[in-house]
């Protein structure tokens, strides 16, 4: 059974998705957007992956949901460690 939540939260992302897509020529020129870019696809397709999963092929979808949830998360731990760190009292 889908739940309200899983239904808004796709819809949410999937506004969010098309902000980035009609941004992305911009957004490629950040040098730190790397690898969110990635984790924010894989968390939009663990989102759809949890709707698809009360259609048809539950297990399946779960698990790929939940390993969708890992690898966005593994993305997100990569990205902010390779951020750059600007030493105290620099300016930006």
């Amino acid at each position: 059974m889908v739940q309200e939540n899983e239904i808004l939260t796709v819809l949410l992302g999937a506004g969010v998705l098309y902000f980035v897509i009609l941004r992305h020529a911009e957004l490629k020129n950040n040098p730190s957007i790397g690898l969110l870019m990635p984790a924010f696809c894989m968390l939009f397709s663990a989102w759809v992956a949890s709707i698809l999963e009360a259609f048809f092929w539950e297990t399946l979808f779960n698990f790929l949901e939940h390993l969708l949830y890992l690898s966005s998360a593994l993305c997100l731990l990569v990205w902010t460690v390779r951020l750059p760190i600007s030493p105290e009292g620099s300016e930006k």
